[in-house]
């Protein structure tokens, strides 16, 4: 929602995340691992009304590997430091979970499959109050020892109306 003056809704904020990676996994145990995040809010983010100028989140993260496939879990809980947009009220925690697949058919380059849902974030606004379900059909590269390309396409079949109809997403990473 834009008004008069205004160039539309964005975010100034300084995010850390900590990770720890409890096992690496062997033979039979998956690797295990844990996030805490926190996100200071430096500017107000119109139209955002927030009481706190913080968000936390968690997650823990389970990955498995089966030959040449991997099998990721991942749950994720989030509190906000803000409850409304204009008079949207919003609600003060998400759950998420993601599973995902990828099948590394070279050594270089993956195929991946993965599904997230997260818990609708309105009170009370129809479609935008359900859960949004999204899949990702993607492709990873390492293209150059080290450098990592990744592209996937984004789609929700299950709930038209609260998330992405069609999204393509992309990254490069550089890992040391």
């Amino acid at each position: 929602m834009q008004r008069d003056g205004e160039s539309g809704v964005y975010s100034q904020g300084i995010l850390l995340t900590l990770q720890h990676n409890v096992t690496c996994g062997k033979k039979p145990r998956p690797a295990f691992a844990y996030a805490l995040t926190a996100r200071y809010e430096l500017e107000e983010s119109a139209p955002l009304e927030r009481d706190v100028p913080f968000d936390f989140g968690a997650s823990v993260m389970l990955s498995k590997r089966f030959g040449p496939v991997y099998a990721y879990l991942t749950g994720g809980y989030l509190w906000f430091g803000g409850d409304q947009i204009d008079k949207i009220r919003l609600k003060r925690t998400q759950l998420s979970g993601l599973v995902a697949l990828e099948w590394r058919y070279l050594a270089t380059q993956s195929l991946i499959l993965q599904y997230l849902a997260s818990e609708g974030q309105a009170e009370d606004l129809g479609p935008f109050s359900d859960a949004s379900h999204e899949f990702t059909l993607g492709w990873k590269w390492e293209f150059y020892p080290g450098w990592l390309f990744e592209l996937g396409l984004i789609e929700n079949f299950i709930v038209y109306d609260n998330s992405p109809d069609f999204g393509i997403q992309m990254g490069l990473t550089l890992r040391p």
